[in-house]
C-alpha cells in the first residue's frame, strides 16, 4: 500500500477494499471524527427517548450508558431546543 492511511484501511477491511477507494476515490480525504460514534449514539437517544422510565432504561442497556446520562441529555436537548425557538 503506499501509504499509511491505505494500510490502515486495507488491515481493517481487506486489501480489495483499499485498492477499489483508490481507484473510485481518488484525491478524496476522508476524516474519522473521534467522537463520530458518540453523537450517533446520543442522536439515537434523543430520537427514540418517549420519556417513559421503560424506554430510559431500555435504551441506557441498549447503548451501554447509565440512565443519568440520558436525563442529562435530553435534559441540554429541551435547553438548546428552547433556546433555538
Amino acid at each position: 500500500m503506499p501509504t499509511e492511511d491505505t494500510k490502515i484501511v486495507a488491515e481493517f477491511l481487506g486489501v480489495d477494499v483499499a485498492v477499489q477507494m483508490m481507484e473510485e476515490l481518488p484525491g478524496i480525504v476522508i476524516n474519522i471524527p473521534e467522537y463520530g460514534l458518540k453523537k450517533i449514539r446520543n442522536n439515537y437517544i434523543i430520537e427514540k427517548y418517549d420519556g417513559t422510565r421503560k424506554t430510559k432504561m431500555i435504551l441506557a442497556l441498549e447503548c451501554n450508558v447509565t440512565e443519568g446520562y440520558i436525563r442529562k441529555l435530553i435534559s441540554r436537548e429541551r435547553i438548546k431546543n428552547k433556546k433555538s425557538a
